[in-house]
């Protein structure tokens, strides 16, 4: 399985798959310091070389089915964010949604339009009866556009994940074949 470009608006943003030479442009991203908080510590990239591994990884998923990862890019081409199924349940036909974005791109849309994409790639090509989000329930911009998209809160999981080595609560997002139908 493999991603293809996908144009996003008018203006000419797009998604793509990753490339090694977004490498340099994902470390940035994933360390801006209004990203960076909400991205569990253990994969932060602490330089290009991880970045690159991150990228080879995310890549890694098309070829083994396992789920499906694109750039978000401006009209130029460049990364400007990321989105995609990170993990795969094949027994369950579930999988699991996460993004992120430049906030030099927040509230134009992008992530809106991307995730609509995607979630309708996930429910429709990949055939998954689910599509979770999993965010730390502090993370409101997060939980507004997953719910623009047709995600609905199911619930607040106590404690369910060690985010930087502590405990934290995250909120559970959902949407289902039996959303997008009605």
């Amino acid at each position: 399985m493999t991603v293809g470009k996908h144009i996003l608006n008018k203006q000419g943003f797009h998604l793509r798959a990753f490339n090694i030479t977004d490498s340099e442009a994902l470390f940035e991203l994933l360390n801006h310091p209004e990203i960076s908080p909400y991205v569990p510590i253990e994969i932060l990239p602490k330089n290009v070389f991880d970045s690159i591994r991150h990228i080879q990884k995310r890549k890694q998923l098309y070829s083994r089915n396992e789920g499906a990862y694109w750039a978000i890019c401006d009209p130029h081409g460049s990364l400007i964010g990321t989105a995609g199924f990170d993990s795969w349940s094949s027994i369950n036909n579930r999988y699991e949604i996460a993004f992120e974005l430049h906030p030099r791109f927040q509230g134009q849309g992008l992530m809106t339009l991307s995730l609509k994409y995607i979630t309708e790639f996930g429910l429709k090509t990949l055939k998954a009866t689910r599509i979770q989000a999993l965010t730390l329930t502090h993370n409101h911009p997060s939980m507004r556009v997953l719910t623009r998209v047709g995600f609905q809160k199911e619930g607040v999981l106590r404690k369910y994940r060690m985010f930087n080595g502590k405990p934290t609560d995250i909120a559970m997002f959902s949407i289902t074949q039996n959303d997008i139908q009605q």
